[in-house]
Formats: C-alpha cells, sequence, structure tokens
C-alpha cells in the first residue's frame, strides 16, 4: 500500500518485523521513542507509521489503533483463528464477532481467508488430544484448524 502511494499506519507487537520490513525494502526512516507506547518507525516521507507497542492486552492494542487511524480512511485487520486450547496467546483468536465487538465503531469486511491447515470446525475429533506448547509458531500449526483472515474496516 505504501508504494502505492497510501498511507500506512500499523501497530505491532513484535519489533523484529518492523525492522526486517524497512531493511527489506530500503525504506529510509527514523526511529522514535513514543512515551507509554514504545518505539514508533516512520518512513522520511511519513506516508509509513509503525508502532512498535509493547502491549500484550487487546483493549491497550484497540486503544492506541483508534487513537493513530484517520476516522475517513480504510484500515486492514489481520486475524487468525484456532483452537484456544491449543495457544492462549497471544497472538489471540479472533473470529470475525470478535473483531466486530472490539471495534463497534467501525464496519467490518471479511475481504480474504485462507484455511491454512486444510482442516475445518467440523472435521474435528472430539478424542483428539492436544499437547502442551510454549512457542505460538508450533502450536499454532499443531491446532486442528487455522484460519488466517483479512478484514477491512471504516468508521461508521
Amino acid at each position: 500500500m505504501h508504494g502505492r502511494g497510501h498511507t500506512v499506519v500499523g501497530v505491532e507487537i513484535a519489533e523484529q518485523p518492523i525492522r526486517e520490513l524497512f531493511q527489506e525494502h530500503d525504506i529510509p526512516h527514523q526511529v522514535l521513542e513514543v512515551a507509554g507506547v514504545g518505539k514508533l518507525y516512520k518512513s522520511n516521507d511519513e506516508r509509513l507509521l509503525l508502532y512498535a507497542a509493547d502491549i500484550f492486552d487487546i483493549s491497550e492494542y484497540r486503544d492506541l489503533l483508534l487513537s493513530v487511524l484517520y476516522r475517513d480512511g480504510v484500515y486492514y485487520v489481520g486475524a487468525l483463528e484456532f483452537d484456544s486450547s491449543v495457544w492462549a496467546g497471544p497472538p489471540h483468536t479472533m473470529d470475525r464477532k470478535a473483531i466486530e465487538d472490539l471495534f463497534p465503531e467501525c464496519l467490518v469486511e471479511l475481504i480474504d481467508e485462507m484455511n491454512v491447515t486444510g482442516r475445518t470446525l467440523s472435521t474435528l475429533k472430539s478424542e483428539e488430544k492436544m499437547v502442551e506448547f510454549n512457542d505460538a509458531g508450533l502450536a499454532l500449526k499443531s491446532s486442528p484448524y487455522l484460519y488466517a483472515r483479512t478484514y477491512k474496516m471504516k468508521f461508521k
């Protein structure tokens, strides 16, 4: 989106993917400290603003995201839905209802969905035993189902 001339604002819990994005695309930028939030990676053209926020509470994430969004903009939210008994988060499992409940002031539209495991909720065997994990990646790969979804949001 940034490469197409749009202004992009994002909030990410992990700083590493933000650093990698700027490095891999050779985007000139500054890194600023934002009190109470964390770091802000800002492109020199000021059209790419990515916050590396050390927040794990979903309501704090929501409040920060809403504070940096433009009222007339279009927003994209990536979310995962998986078996929460496999991994409690973060990342947290979020279906469409959870997104709508989290952002009641926005219209939410599903624009992309990928069934990562190829399994669905209806094909689960209730007797399947879950294994405990301490790594999100391994846990999510072992989830009986895993959907990666992208939602488009606009203020109502």
